[in-house]
């Protein structure tokens, strides 16, 4: 009895090396074919896998990209966004005159001292 021609091993890739392990799938989402990376590869790509978790980490409305430091920032449309936010200025101190008028004392005597300091006195 002769041997098949076919015998399992490795798989060929595009170029005809033998140096692939894992079979070719479909990925559930989109129904595409992919190679995986890896045997617990399930999904073709990263938006076809965060489409069956739920909404979970999924980008909010906007537009993104990767900015020349490789952060991924954003601009969002149709919110309510913190530069539209009226902020009050500065704080409030419930301080009597008197402490008021010793604090801007004390504010000026450093501010002279420091311009002293730079000039060389």
């Amino acid at each position: 009895m002769r041997a098949s021609k076919h015998t399992p091993g490795p798989m060929l890739d595009t170029l005809g090396r033998r140096n692939r392990s894992l079979a070719d799938r479909t990925c559930p989402e989109c129904g595409g074919a992919f190679r995986p990376l890896r045997a617990s590869s399930v999904y073709c790509s990263r938006p076809c896998a965060r489409k069956k978790n739920g909404g979970h980490n999924r980008k909010p409305d906007g537009t993104w990209w990767v900015n020349a430091k490789g952060y991924r920032v954003g601009r969002l449309n149709g919110r309510h966004l913190n530069a539209e936010r009226a902020y009050r200025r500065g704080y409030r101190l419930s301080l009597s005159d008197e402490a008021r008028a010793a604090r801007a004392e004390r504010m000026r005597q450093m501010r002279r001292a420091a311009i002293a300091k730079a000039e060389g006195q």
